[in-house]
């Protein structure tokens, strides 16, 4: 069980719920949304700051446990009760914290989108959602509009500002993996750091035909894939092959969030699909690009996204994440993605990794002894991308890489 103090949902009287299109707890992904990690457990989601959804203590698993098991179960009943009833749920602070700072946070975002008609055809207002797990004591009659499934770690890049749990290869090299002074950064998971694995299952996939072929699981109309890489996954193009033979492809979109370095020959059966969105995650130009996707290379991006341009189907845009490796560079990638038509693009910040953070400085000492008057410490991180690549057998932590910049 989590570390929440959940109420005992029979022991409650029927709620009277707010306008919870306007309320400051409300959250329609405890409705529309349910995440399954690549062990076969199952999230809130990706921001829900609590361990896995826990029966007894136990984390439900879809080893042991049907999805709508998992999606009724009593832990997921209470955090709709309290949500409905106004009360914040301690496991949402990110949401509530963006919001205090006047940000419009995944919360909010979902709600809105939901209500203009984002994965509702039905048109259903939250209100009437309300009503409907009131009157049934919060279980809710399907499975959700969307599940997110995480592939496991497996990956051919260790990018410099991401970590163990989402590599592979990181998880293989000593040096990068140590870089992860902040195991709850992120979605770092700090057991597996301390196991010493290097390798993490993929769970949820080989079940998700067989519940997807389920009465309850009618209402499910996006699957959203992300790794690792998933187009590495054995048993992802598996699962694509039997939805469509089950006739379901027609009525489910599809999301991967991919690296881009591979184009399967499978990715042609998903113009069967309803809608198929492809991100691909892509931090630099050139150079810059191969410094902080290694071992990528920059010639065979660019080939592939030009590939998949030509796959019908498919949307795709580019997801960027703002480090102090890239931070004087974005310019460069952006006028790029504007001359391939590319012009879709979706941005964050790295903060699992502190050295690659965009608010990371060189010290005090070396910023003084090293920069000339009036130039931007910012810029030692990778105004010499020239020099970075002579170094590129063994990643190191960008602390080091100041010094490597600078010198004369």
């Amino acid at each position: 069980m989590t570390d929440l103090s959940l109420p005992t949902v029979t022991e409650h009287p029927p709620p009277t719920p707010p306008a919870c299109g306007k309320s400051d707890t409300f959250c329609i992904r405890l409705w529309q949304h349910m995440r399954l990690d690549s062990s076969g457990e199952a999230r809130v989601c990706c921001a829900y700051q609590a361990p896995t959804i826990a029966q007894n203590g136990v984390p439900m698993n879809t080893d042991r446990h049907s999805l709508m098991e998992i999606w009724n179960s009593d832990e997921m009943r209470g955090l709709r009760r309290d949500m409905v009833e106004g009360r914040r749920v301690p496991a949402c602070a990110s949401c509530y914290t963006e919001e205090a700072r006047g940000a419009v946070s995944l919360r909010m975002r979902d709600n809105i989108a939901w209500e203009q008609g984002w994965l509702n055809e039905e048109k259903a207002t939250i209100e009437e959602m309300v009503a409907l797990a009131v009157d049934n004591d919060f279980h809710l009659p399907k499975l959700p509009a969307m599940i997110e499934v995480e592939t496991g770690n497996l990956c051919n890049l260790k990018c410099r500002m991401c970590h163990s749990v989402n590599s592979s290869l990181i998880a293989k090299d000593p040096v990068q993996r140590s870089w992860e002074a902040n195991p709850n950064a992120g979605n770092i998971n700090p057991s597996f750091q301390r196991s010493g694995r290097t390798f993490r299952r993929v769970g949820p996939i080989e079940s998700l035909v067989d519940e997807l072929a389920k009465e309850t699981a009618s209402r499910v109309r996006r699957l959203y894939f992300l790794g690792g890489e998933p187009f590495l996954v054995r048993e992802l193009p598996i699962l694509i092959e039997r939805l469509v033979a089950a006739g379901r492809a027609r009525q489910i979109s599809l999301l991967f969030v991919s690296n881009g370095s591979v184009v399967p020959e499978w990715l042609a059966l998903t113009e069967q699909f309803r809608r198929v969105d492809l991100t691909i995650s892509v931090d630099g130009h050139g150079e810059n690009y191969e410094y902080i996707r290694y071992p990528g290379r920059w010639a065979d991006l660019a080939h592939n996204l030009e590939q998949f341009k030509q796959l019908t189907n498919i949307y795709m845009q580019v997801t960027t994440t703002i480090q102090a490796n890239n931070v004087l560079h974005l310019t460069d990638l952006f006028r790029y993605l504007d001359s391939i038509g590319i012009g879709a693009l979706s941005v964050g910040r790295c903060t699992a990794i502190p050295d690659s953070s965009p608010r990371s400085r060189p010290p005090d000492g070396l910023r003084r002894s090293r920069l000339p008057p009036g130039k931007s410490c910012a810029g030692a991180v990778i105004r010499r991308p020239d020099r970075c690549q002579q170094r590129r057998r063994r990643p190191q932590p960008a602390a080091r890489l100041h010094a490597v910049h600078q010198r004369p």
